[in-house]
């Protein structure tokens, strides 16, 4: 039944977004783009060390950055592709 609750799914989001932003390598690249100081220090602890409080990341806020690295996938994919062929 808990996964029925309000808080669940908050936690499920909160944690789709994390999984997104941590799977991805070209996560570090979004650090730029964060204007706030303690919200720039938060995501790169998730980035860096897969550490996050969300006390100060708040879901939206996690939401939005897990949703702005998707926008980017085409690039990382063609990243990814151009790595594997210069290694071989």
């Amino acid at each position: 039944m808990y996964n029925k609750t309000d808080v669940w799914k908050h936690f499920n989001t909160y944690n789709v977004a994390r999984g997104l932003i941590a799977d991805n390598p070209q996560s570090a690249k979004l650090l730029s783009t964060i204007e706030n100081t303690n919200q720039k220090k938060e995501y790169e602890l998730l980035v860096k060390y897969r550490f996050f409080d969300i006390n100060i990341l708040t879901e939206e806020e996690i939401v939005e950055y897990a949703n702005t690295l998707k926008q980017q996938r085409l690039e990382t994919i063609k990243i990814n592709i151009h790595n594997y062929y210069q290694m071989h």
